[in-house]
């Protein structure tokens, strides 16, 4: 019998499950279609295949039925949430399968949902499959020689998640006041916003020891991180691609719940918080704003002081050359 798993198709996504799918050793499951999972197949080899498509607001319900029950699926595992609203239609295929499937979700009561979103996953798996000892966090094995003192990522997939220019900016000049000769890579994507973006930044910060660059593709994302001493990002699939290494990471959450977007090992000091969305009306349960997608003006790190970031985070790498 296979299993299926539901997930976000989101880089991040993908990274947060990868250790839990390879301590499980499964003997078949079909996952929807995630870019990470998709470029680690050489190294899940229990991937038989993928979902033709995600089925995120689950409105094709006799389609997923029968193509569940083609490919010999015995369990369903959820590892996305959304307010209880907005996940009406998943109730209702919930009560409709599990009368032909064992099905497991991040809504089950043994479950902390302000842990980190790694932690409720794995324990969504052992709902499922039992105990799972000695889940392997930190499975990305870094390069001894590091080229960057801090790997800066300003980008994302989404772009109201992005910093603004002023952000970058200040935050660059408070790692500069601690540690000036910080050898620093800001960096982001490579949509054609994000190039745009590095652009314009390359024309305003111009410190020698500031390179900038967009990274093409997942794996030149994952070398970077490897070969940098510490990793400051937003919110975004590098933060959980760090929180593999043994590297230092801090995250910035702007729209999000840090206690639950963190990446699993991260402990709550390396994390600077927006309280404004925890505030909000808006913010779902899952950690996320209604509005996580269309951007809401609102939630634009006001609160916070992105110097005192750069300070933070320069005082880091100043320790360890004093």
């Amino acid at each position: 019998m296979k299993t299926a798993i539901i997930n976000n198709n989101g880089i991040g996504n993908g990274i947060i499950i990868y250790p839990i799918i390879k301590k499980l050793d499964l003997e078949q499951f079909i996952h929807i279609d995630n870019l990470f999972l998709k470029e680690k197949n050489g190294s899940l080899e229990n991937i038989v295949g993928f979902f033709p498509k995600q089925w995120r607001r689950f409105q094709y319900i006799d389609k997923m039925l029968n193509y569940l029950d083609k490919k010999g699926v015995g369990k369903i595992i959820n590892v996305r949430k959304e307010e209880l609203n907005y996940d009406q239609n998943y109730f209702y295929f919930k009560d409709i399968a599990k009368k032909y499937f064992d099905v497991f979700d991040l809504y089950h009561e043994n479950i902390d949902n302000l842990s980190p979103i790694g932690i409720q996953c794995e324990k969504v798996f052992e709902n499922a499959f039992g105990k799972i000892d000695d889940v392997n966090w930190k499975w990305l094995n870094c390069e001894l020689n590091k080229e960057n003192d801090i790997l800066f990522y300003v980008g994302s997939s989404i772009p109201k998640k992005v910093l603004s220019l002023d952000q970058i900016i200040k935050t660059h000049e408070g790692i500069r006041e601690v540690a000036p000769d910080s050898k620093i890579l800001i960096c982001s994507g490579n949509q054609d916003y994000e190039k745009k973006y590095i652009e314009k930044i390359s024309k305003i910060i111009t410190n020698k020891n500031t390179k900038l660059y967009n990274f093409s593709k997942l794996q030149e994302a994952e070398e970077h991180v490897k070969r940098s001493y510490i990793i400051l990002t937003v919110d975004t699939y590098i933060s959980h691609l760090a929180g593999a290494t043994n590297n230092e990471t801090y995250t910035i959450f702007l729209r999000t719940n840090g206690l639950i977007w963190r990446n699993t090992t991260q402990p709550l000091t390396n994390i600077f918080q927006s309280e404004i969305p925890l505030n909000c009306n808006n913010m779902k349960e899952d950690g996320t704003c209604k509005y996580f997608y269309d951007g809401c003006s609102n939630c634009n790190g006001r609160d916070l002081n992105f110097e005192r970031i750069g300070h933070i985070v320069g005082s880091r790498i100043f320790e360890r050359y004093n």
